[in-house]
């Protein structure tokens, strides 16, 4: 909490949770200011994988601010987006099958109003409603609208707003973002970064002092080695070095490998063992984007696979396809035997079935 320490202190915590993102901390922290300090709304943007959602959330929980938080979808309503804000700030929770308790929002008008409940002028702190992927809301007046939450209600509320991609004039709708918005970028990490932020070791992944010295070289010489040139994004690989890494050095826990051998005989042991049994099936199965899970990944082509998809004994065909072209394949056939009112009733919130969506 933003009571805790000096900024200075905070500020050097959050720099070595997020390695590489040192001058991008210290831009949004003084951007959120501190609670006793009326915040300001400002722009983040930088491509997929760069850590701007989480680093931006972590600063703001860090400082204590209240907050709420919107992941903005290419089929995402203003009705969703108005009540799950709202929700949020209003700390309302939300009902399985009924939406947000006690949130009915159809307007820009009406949330405004809501805002400047939930976020009156007077109250102590600034409040922060951050919307991810923005760049979807770029055309029509709908951003425009919300970013004068805060003049037109007199709410005490301020917006950051995350995308992948920078302001540009042509693509946001003219007015929406005034020449004075700060815009923080965050570029993509550099190799040193990535392999920086790699070795620290997830809570709980590491179960003594060698395997702490194996990880580093786990992350280096199979990680980022074998699967950096898929992808780059830091999600993706961070999921990763912890998914694999049960298997990797099971044979060190088994002993299997000596552990009174030097760490750089185990690391050669440990890494004979992963090509032998598993590497490669990884490679071949692993898909940028998906979490997949230890059993996904490590599989064979010929286990796990439906043997009727065809009726004639082609399951390993199935079990050979990517994961998401099966789940493609999966969705195509589950549309193609709905009918149309069906998919309405479930994916139209407007069609007549419950409105706090």
């Amino acid at each position: 909490m933003a009571g805790i320490g000096s900024m200075e202190q905070m500020e050097e915590a959050l720099a070595a949770r997020w390695p590489g993102r040192a001058d991008q901390i210290g831009e949004v922290l003084s951007l959120i200011g501190k609670p006793s300090q009326p915040g300001t709304s400002f722009f983040v943007y930088g491509t997929s994988g760069t850590g701007k959602t989480s680093i931006i959330r972590d600063c703001v929980q860090s400082m204590g601010r209240h907050h709420a938080y919107f992941e903005v979808g290419n089929t995402s309503k203003p009705r969703h987006l108005f009540s799950s804000v709202l929700s949020q700030l209003h700390r309302f929770k939300r009902k399985r099958d009924k939406g947000y308790a006690g949130v009915v929002c159809d307007s820009p008008t009406e949330f405004m109003v809501e805002v400047a409940k939930a976020c009156p002028a007077n109250q102590a702190s600034t409040a922060f409603i951050i919307l991810d992927n923005v760049h979807l809301l770029a055309k029509g007046t709908l951003l425009q609208a919300l970013l004068h939450t805060a003049s037109y209600a007199g709410a005490n509320v301020q917006f950051i707003l995350v995308s992948r991609h920078g302001w540009v004039a042509s693509e946001f709708c003219e007015g929406t973002c005034s020449d004075g918005l700060p815009q923080v970028f965050f570029p993509a990490y550099s190799e040193e970064q990535l392999l920086s932020i790699l070795k620290v070791p997830p809570p709980g992944a590491v179960r003594s002092h060698l395997e702490s010295q194996v990880w580093g070289h786990y992350v280096s010489g199979v990680i980022y080695s074998h699967f950096s040139s898929a992808s780059n994004d830091i999600t993706d690989l961070r999921g990763l070095s912890r998914t694999l890494w049960d298997r990797y050095i099971s044979p060190l826990r088994t002993e299997q490998v000596n552990p009174a051998q030097a760490v750089d005989r185990v690391v050669r042991a440990l890494m004979a063992h992963f090509k032998k049994q598993a590497l490669h099936t990884a490679m071949a199965k692993f898909e940028p984007g998906l979490m997949q899970s230890a059993d996904e990944l490590l599989r064979s082509s010929q286990q796990g696979a439906p043997a009727a998809v065809d009726g004639g004994g082609g399951s390993s065909a199935w079990g050979a396809l990517p994961r998401s072209a099966r789940l493609i394949l999966v969705a195509a056939y589950l549309a193609s035997h709905n009918k149309p009112s069906s998919d309405r009733a479930v994916f139209d919130a407007a069609s007549g079935g419950s409105r706090g969506g």
